[in-house]
């Protein structure tokens, strides 16, 4: 009976027991896969069977009690007897109590986030870095203050260049006025100077190329009016009047305050028959400037020819004055 009752004391045992490995255990180390197949081939022999149970199962004192709920208490009693390993259990608890504690703490810093390290020359390249902006501010600042010091001295250059080209041109020395605009270099001529070298032409007969020097003029600044002043008055003596006419227009265009371009407009519109236009001209010139005597004689003219013969005198009466003459 009592063999009996060993074997089906084992068999029930064993049964629950292994459902708990596979709970427990789900690598297990090398030398206890190596005791478990060694204890499989004869575990109906073997009484190390119990000892190989308690060992995979941490928790194997209340485990074993509870699988043994119902089996007779002879049995539990040799079991008990024969495997007396208290050594060997109390030495099982603690490694896997340091087992546990040493998961536990692993679990614990694989949830706790660790601060990587990183090694970084950040310092070392941010001070290179400041280092190399500073030297190329320093680089751009002094070729900038390198460069402005080249204008300058071109500027003053060109500056006493053109002022001794005007003062020979006061002078009435226009070639020599002319050899000195001629040694400024064209992109850098202002417009003045082109004007002023268009005059010198113009009073050395050339007239075609004191045309060329206007054109350049106004290129050169597109609401300079005495460039188209000046075409204007080439025209008018050409007998081209419409295109005198147009450059006057642009004249008033860029300076609607000078006398002289409306006057110069006004004779221009008398040449081709436009009295009232012309007239409309003259009256300008007068309000801008009535101290010019010719600008009140073709106004006379201009009513005299509009047959209103009234009006034409108050502005010849105007003409005597200023010129000095008796009515």
């Amino acid at each position: 009976m009592k063999k009996i009752a060993l074997v089906l004391g084992i068999i029930l045992f064993l049964t629950p027991v292994t459902n708990a490995e596979e709970q427990i255990i789900t690598s297990p180390a090398p030398e206890i896969s190596n005791m478990a197949d060694e204890v499989n081939s004869s575990f109906s022999e073997s009484k190390k069977t119990n000892w190989f149970i308690h060992r995979i199962k941490p928790h194997g004192k209340h485990k074993f009690e509870g699988v043994n709920k119902g089996v007779n208490k002879e049995v539990n009693k040799e079991v008990t007897e024969k495997v007396n390993d208290k050594e060997i259990k109390t030495e099982f608890v603690k490694e896997n109590n340091t087992k546990k504690v040493t998961t536990s703490e692993e679990k614990k810093i694989k949830e706790v986030p660790q601060k990587e390290t990183v090694h970084t020359t950040e310092p070392a390249e941010k001070v290179l870095k400041d280092e190399a902006k500073a030297l190329e501010k320093e680089e751009k600042k002094k070729l900038k203050e390198e460069e402005k010091n080249r204008q300058y001295k071109e500027l003053q250059e060109l500056t006493d260049l053109y002022q001794q080209a005007v003062a020979l041109y006061t002078d009435n020395n226009l070639d020599a006025s002319l050899e000195a605009f001629a040694k400024m270099p064209e992109d850098k001529r202002p417009a003045q100077a082109w004007l002023l070298m268009g005059n010198i032409l113009m009073d050395k007969g050339k007239k075609d190329e004191a045309v060329f020097m206007y054109g350049r003029a106004v290129l050169t600044e597109p609401n300079f009016y005495k460039g188209y002043y000046n075409l204007g008055n080439v025209y008018l003596a050409d007998d081209k009047f419409n295109m005198a006419i147009e450059q006057y227009k642009l004249a008033v265009k860029y300076n609607p305050n000078n006398a002289y371009v409306f006057y110069n407009l006004g004779c221009a519109y008398l040449k081709i028959g436009e009295l009232r236009k012309a007239k409309n001209a003259f009256i300008r010139a007068i309000e801008l400037n009535n101290q010019v005597a010719d600008f009140h004689f073709n106004m006379a003219y201009v009513y005299k020819k509009l047959k209103k013969d009234k009006q034409a005198k108050i502005f010849l009466n105007n003409y005597n004055k200023l010129t000095g003459q008796v009515d």
